[in-house]
């Protein structure tokens, strides 16, 4: 398999194994039961005003992103400081969740706890700022709703750790070999040490950074040394992280890097959220 096929492309590769935005498999979650959020909360949980939808909180710190070992838009591992704390979901968004704030839910797999899918990059983004109009009153000043970067999505998924996956990958994602051909409801694997669930597998998430993506894979002018807080502002594409359901594991690696148009949408792309400075778009 190429590196660097664009994801509609590899999307038909996978056709055959359930990966496409025509006809559903039955429904992998009962539609009655509310969203799930498995573990107990901490007095540094954010509790948004959805039902379920937890936010754990993750101080400022310096990691190594990127990585040496695979192809060339992972290079080079980098060390980078994310210099104020944030929370970022603990589950990716459900189709519940997704589904009361938009007033839709454009999935094509069934369960109201499974992660929404079949979403843009233009979608998660618009779903942020109705959220955060919702929950003004409750958010702390200067902070919003929004896709994490990359930098932050990479910093907590290794959840302090620096090989290729946050722990053993068969507890920690769904993906092509256990996926049963469709996404899975959320939480159903093992969190990583931070207690963050599916950041490997279920569904691809997008991330707030914009970038260049074709031949030479993603590439963004931050993916570079010594900085803080980077977020990439350049480019038509934008940033996709994580690997998912229909995927081999070795996409599903914390420092694999996928990219595609804003307003692309698919049935293994979706998103977590993220509570954190605001940041501002060129759209």
């Amino acid at each position: 398999m190429m590196k660097y096929l664009s994801i509609p492309a590899l999307a038909a590769l996978f056709i055959i194994a359930g990966c496409s935005t025509s006809s559903a498999p039955e429904s992998n979650g009962s539609p009655d039961k509310s969203p799930a959020v498995k573990g107990s909360t901490s007095a540094k949980d954010f509790i948004t005003s959805i039902d379920g939808l937890v936010l754990v909180k993750l101080e400022p710190g310096e990691f190594v992103m990127g990585s040496d070992k695979w192809s060339g838009d992972e290079k080079p591992a980098h060390k980078v400081k994310l210099g104020r704390s944030f929370w970022i979901g603990r589950t990716e968004i459900t189709q519940s969740q997704y589904e009361k704030i938009a007033g839709k839910n454009p999935s094509l797999y069934g369960g109201k706890n499974a992660p929404a899918e079949q979403l843009s990059w233009e979608s998660a983004v618009d779903f942020c700022r109705k959220l955060t109009e919702s929950d003004k009153s409750r958010i702390p000043e200067g902070y919003a709703y929004r896709l994490p970067t990359e930098a932050e999505w990479e910093y907590a998924c290794r959840a302090g750790t620096t090989g290729d996956y946050a722990g053993k990958i068969e507890d920690l994602a769904w993906d092509g070999s256990n996926s049963k051909n469709s996404t899975q409801e959320v939480a159903t694997k093992s969190p990583n040490a931070w207690g963050i669930y599916d950041m490997h597998g279920n569904v691809w998430e997008w991330c707030l950074d914009s970038c260049e993506y074709g031949e030479k894979g993603v590439r963004t002018e931050t993916f570079t040394e010594g900085l803080s807080d980077p977020c990439s502002t350049k480019g038509d594409f934008r940033v996709l992280k994580g690997g998912s359901w229909c995927f081999d594991k070795k996409f599903c690696r914390s420092s694999t890097r996928y990219a595609d148009k804003p307003d692309f949408a698919a049935a293994d792309i979706g998103f977590r959220i993220a509570l954190a400075p605001e940041i501002k778009l060129n759209r």
